[in-house]
């Protein structure tokens, strides 16, 4: 693993509490480029934190999302404008 990057796959309770709190962090990131939080149960609350926090992270090149279900498409409504206006995020997996 690369200097920059965090993968957090599969740990069992992350959910939608832990994205948020480490959303926290994102939002204030400087450094972190890559993120791995496939299958995590994020769920709605999770998505959308991730949503709010890379609207003002501008550091982050990958987002690795896969297998993360139990979100509706409100989850997903607050995520997909970043796949959009991220001009910085390259690469939503």
């Amino acid at each position: 693993m690369l200097p920059g990057n965090l993968v957090l796959w599969q740990i069992v309770g992350i959910g939608p509490r832990g994205c948020a709190e480490l959303c926290k962090g994102l939002s204030k990131n400087k450094v972190l480029q890559e993120l791995n939080l496939q299958e995590n149960r994020l769920g709605d609350d999770g998505f959308t934190a991730l949503g709010n926090a890379l609207a003002i992270n501008t550091t982050l090149q990958q987002l690795a999302l896969g297998g993360n279900q139990h979100h509706t498409d409100i989850g997903l409504i607050y995520l997909a404008p970043v796949s959009y206006t991220h001009l910085t995020l390259p690469t939503i997996l």
